[in-house]
């Protein structure tokens, strides 16, 4: 009698333990994350660009890793494309979700999107060569010539700013993807091709005058219009997502993670004007 207890006992810890199970294996499922493809670069140090291994890294994905970390519910897969090219397929329906140091502007906001936290903030500054004295300002620029990445805020900014000079006044633009080699920029920058480039990257500078020769310095800032808050970049309507990944960078934000992950990644902390 005792024994048929036990066996009875046995028998239903198991069938309690197999209906557990299965329980588990529906809540998982029901739970199961869902996928973000991310569009993104591979070209542009140091925000989204391949190692010596190949392997997918910068600011952007080290930002997009810690939101991953905070939403179960989403699971970040990368897609890399040339930078114009990722609007282009988020629209397409290719991508959900856009990460290349974008701006808004009021074209952009037409078409997308836009997350409402930024995760970097930064000025666009005007650089030239160091033996170079007569640029520090926007209006130094006129009737030189410059170099701008197709698609940008200071390309945007100064197709607009041509419009109110005079043809003998306005400033040549040569317009290159962001893939073009920085050494092939820094060349004519040296050989007079390129009187001014510009950046947002204070340590771009740096980078650039260990690995080129001590050429080049920063002046001023080109206009408080390209003023860089960067931010992601969504299909209209889908605002779900948006709100989930804004609410993970304020709590990254707040948290101090964002600024050390900025500090890592790019050398300075490119979190101080968000606050």
């Amino acid at each position: 009698m005792k024994k048929n207890v036990v066996k009875n006992i046995a028998v239903f810890a198991v069938s309690v333990l197999l209906i557990g199970n299965v329980f588990a294996a529906k809540k998982e499922k029901k739970v199961k994350a869902k996928t973000v493809i991310v569009g993104t670069g591979k070209a542009f140090a140091p925000f989204c660009y391949l190692d010596e291994n190949g392997k997918l890294v910068g600011y952007e994905i080290d930002v997009l890793n810690a939101v991953d970390e905070l939403l179960p519910q989403y699971e970040f897969v990368y897609e890399t494309f040339d930078f114009a090219n990722i609007l282009i397929a988020l629209q397409a329906g290719k991508v959900d979700l856009g990460s290349h140091q974008f701006g808004k502007t009021p074209q952009r906001e037409e078409n997308y999107l836009f997350g409402e936290q930024a995760y970097r903030a930064a000025a666009n500054k005007i650089v030239v060569l160091k033996t170079r004295n007569d640029i520090t300002k926007l209006e130094d620029l006129q009737g030189k010539t410059v170099n701008t990445n197709t698609g940008n805020l200071v390309t945007e900014f100064l197709e607009r700013y041509n419009t109110t000079l005079p043809d003998n006044k306005k400033i040549k633009l040569i317009i290159t993807p962001s893939t073009v080699p920085v050494e092939e920029k820094i060349a004519k920058i040296k050989n007079g091709t390129y009187d001014a480039v510009f950046t947002h990257n204070p340590a771009d500078i740096e980078k650039w005058n260990n690995e080129y020769g001590d050429l080049l310095k920063a002046t001023g800032e080109l206009s408080k219009e390209t003023s860089v808050l960067t931010y992601h970049v969504y299909r209209k309507g889908d605002t779900e997502l948006q709100k989930a990944v804004d609410g993970a960078l304020k709590q990254l934000l707040d948290d101090g993670t964002l600024s050390k992950i900025s500090i890592k990644a790019l050398g300075y902390d490119a979190t101080i004007n968000l606050k």
